[in-house]
């Protein structure tokens, strides 16, 4: 892992880290994870923000004004805590800013397109291949649209032929809200 920002403090003894202004975290140790999905590749994973706070011990960090990305699948987010060990990630809107989420979904055609989700909340956990968004999610496609209080993501296994060429995934989405408070719009 790298780290670079304006100012960085470390604790040896703790394994504790505060950095602030322009910060930049490279997390380069990672092994492919075959059952995982959206953080189980091996390149980088890469964050940004305007600080960071983190623990050597427990592999968590908590970001705020945040931008996660591996590969093609990227989440922005006020407040951001990525557990490495875990691979587990955590987003969470304020009043400056909601949770933004981009996954790229092959067609039918083979042509990639990028699916944006909005959202409060996000909670994801690679090992479960799920990630689940809260609070006034808006999730658009190529041709699709959907508004719902919660959508679950389902992404594919990387170790099942759940990639293409440029590792990208996404199988499915189902909205979990009362009947009446969901809305999907094809064009």
């Amino acid at each position: 892992m790298s780290v670079t920002a304006d100012r960085v403090e470390l604790n040896r003894r703790t394994g504790a880290a505060r950095a602030a202004g322009n910060v930049k975290t490279t997390y380069n140790d990672l092994k492919p994870q075959p059952g995982g999905a959206m953080l189980a590749g091996g390149e980088p994973i890469h964050v940004t923000g305007n600080s960071a706070t983190a623990n050597r011990g427990t592999g968590v960090a908590q970001y705020s004004q945040a931008r996660l990305w591996q590969g093609a699948n990227i989440v922005e987010a006020p407040t951001l805590t990525f557990d490495k060990t875990r691979r587990s990630l955590q987003a969470q809107a304020n009043q400056t800013g909601r949770v933004t989420s981009v996954f790229v979904m092959p067609q039918r055609n083979g042509k990639i397109s990028p699916v944006n989700v909005t959202s409060n909340q996000l909670n994801y956990v690679d090992s479960e291949r799920k990630a689940v968004f809260k609070g006034n999610v808006i999730l658009r496609g190529d041709d699709f649209t959907m508004d719902a209080d919660t959508v679950n993501v389902l992404l594919a296994n990387r170790g099942a032929g759940g990639t293409n060429s440029s590792g990208r995934i996404f199988v499915s989405a189902c909205a979990t809200t009362p009947a009446n408070s969901s809305h999907l719009t094809s064009t």
